[in-house]
């Protein structure tokens, strides 16, 4: 919704807007299931009020681990979900999006067996199940309990950035990606011994405090910005 229906249609409180950080919060727990979208008109400009509302919306919001997108972006992922396919075939699922996809959601409990599947760049676990995110538009995934001891292969569990052409290099990794605003990627099972190159070039993580190494690189400015080669070597 827009600040035209939290201000009851422009007549007042002109800081209605802010309750929109409500909107998003019973729209992402316990289960996500909408993004983060600022709709506003340019009237939002002309009273006090709202311009604060709408700068308390924004810096609220891009503190919170976002990746922006634009509107085209987001209409193309709608489209590619219109058109997506999954099936099992002898004890895996295929899966098969589109170009713009790259993300499904498993249920509770259920992670990928990165040994075994194909096109499988990472995961995330949270309450509502765990998100995996595809290198391509074409996955075959091999499932594990959430407990199972798995391989500790390093992947990438989180990011604020469209990743392409995703390898494995034995225990190391190497994929293309590109973002809008502070892009970076979230590694695990990868530590500071694991060595880090971004565009040819050795580059330090840091920590996130959650055991993950976190890897910035420079924003694409528009839809088609120039990617970065990001090479992640894990001695074993």
């Amino acid at each position: 919704m827009n600040e035209n229906i939290y201000t009851n249609d422009w007549t007042r409180p002109f800081y209605g807007m802010v309750r929109v950080l409500e909107t998003y919060e019973i729209t992402e727990f316990p289960l996500r299931i909408k993004p983060v979208d600022i709709y506003f008109h340019f009237y939002s400009g002309t009273k006090l009020a709202s311009l604060k509302a709408l700068q308390n919306v924004y810096d609220v919001t891009l503190k919170q681990p976002v990746f922006p997108v634009y509107t085209s972006d987001f209409i193309q992922k709608v489209l590619d979900a219109r058109h997506a396919s999954v099936a099992m075939q002898e004890g895996q699922w295929q899966i098969r999006t589109g170009r713009s996809l790259r993300e499904f959601r498993l249920p509770v409990g259920e992670i990928p067996d990165l040994t075994h599947s194909s096109g499988v760049v990472g995961y995330l676990s949270v309450p509502g199940g765990t998100y995996v995110h595809l290198g391509d538009d074409q996955a075959s995934v091999s499932l594990l309990p959430l407990n199972h001891p798995a391989d500790p292969l390093p992947y990438v569990s989180a990011a604020t950035a469209y990743i392409t052409h995703f390898k494995r290099q034995g225990r190391g990794i190497r994929f293309d990606a590109r973002g809008y605003y502070q892009p970076y990627v979230l590694l695990s099972h990868a530590d500071h011994a694991c060595g880090i190159k971004v565009d040819g070039r050795e580059v330090q993580s840091t920590e996130d405090g959650k055991g993950r190494l976190k890897v910035s690189f420079p924003p694409s400015v528009g839809e088609q910005g120039p990617v970065h080669d990001i090479e992640v070597h894990c001695h074993d």
